[in-house]
């Protein structure tokens, strides 16, 4: 009550698909403030440890640096500018699939966004034709996996209700491909060779050759973060862009150790 008396928004944790910690957040300043709502005073040692566990992240929120998802030393950086995507685009491919059959989509260079009629026979080598090294999303198993739950919801990226019926009916099935080889020389451009690998521990391996440093500067993307290009239709300019800011910082931190060491 005492939220809605100062005009402070708020949600239930238990009905979201993101927040994992606390029953209310509140959402009346930048950052988020996770609290528990018990309606006895009793507590245990469960009690304790979401007590605990809330202490961290209002932690990290106020110093931008704590231990978060079992990570010590983890650092929140503010990117230099607003997250770029092409929703718009993979809205088109699905209205164009009223008429069509299928539907391909290259906003921008080595990214496609495809589109195909469930039940209708597919060129699928005309549709892939000249991508060298495709990383493929396909949206529908993301869909029925519930892999998209810590991601924006399809159910707001698909902004036409006759377009998203046709999604969550299936009647039509989304790819999102991204040309690994694009990616690649992309990134060679700004110094750093790219391995894509796509596994439970790492999405994207960055290095690159330091001089003064016996081993090669390394940097890991998840493969959960990477995903944001699939499901969440994110520019690859902005993720280069993005990404570039953060080796930086990490590189020059880097070279500052070592002229300190």
């Amino acid at each position: 009550m005492s939220a809605i008396d100062h005009n402070v928004p708020s949600v239930l944790c238990d009905i979201t698909n993101s927040i994992r910690h606390g029953d209310v957040c509140l959402l009346g300043a930048s950052d988020p403030h996770v609290i528990e709502v018990k309606s006895s005073q009793n507590s245990n040692k469960r009690v304790k440890r979401q007590i605990e566990s809330i202490k961290k992240i209002h932690c990290y929120f106020e110093n931008d640096l704590g231990s978060i998802g079992g990570l010590d030393g983890m650092r929140r950086v503010a990117f230099p500018e607003d997250e770029k995507h092409h929703n718009a685009e993979i809205n088109d491919v699905i209205r164009t699939l009223v008429k069509e059959k299928s539907c391909k989509i290259c906003p921008e260079p080595g990214l496609h966004y495809v589109g195909i009629q469930t039940g209708t026979v597919t060129d699928y080598d005309n549709l892939f034709n000249g991508i060298k090294e495709p990383l493929v999303y396909m949206l529908n198993q993301a869909k029925t996996d519930g892999r998209w739950d810590n991601y924006y919801p399809f159910t707001l990226s698909i902004r036409d209700a006759e377009s998203l019926y046709r999604f969550l009916t299936g009647e039509v099935y989304l790819f999102v491909v991204i040309d690994g080889s694009i990616l690649k020389a992309m990134f060679k451009d700004i110094g750093f060779d790219l391995d894509i690998v796509m596994s439970e521990d790492a999405g994207f391996v960055f290095s690159k050759v330091v001089d003064g440093y016996e081993e090669p500067f390394i940097y890991i993307a998840s493969e959960h973060y990477v995903g944001r290009l699939g499901l969440e239709f994110i520019s690859l300019k902005w993720f280069l862009e993005k990404e570039g800011f953060m080796l930086k910082e990490m590189e020059d931190e880097l070279l500052g150790q070592l002229q300190n060491a």
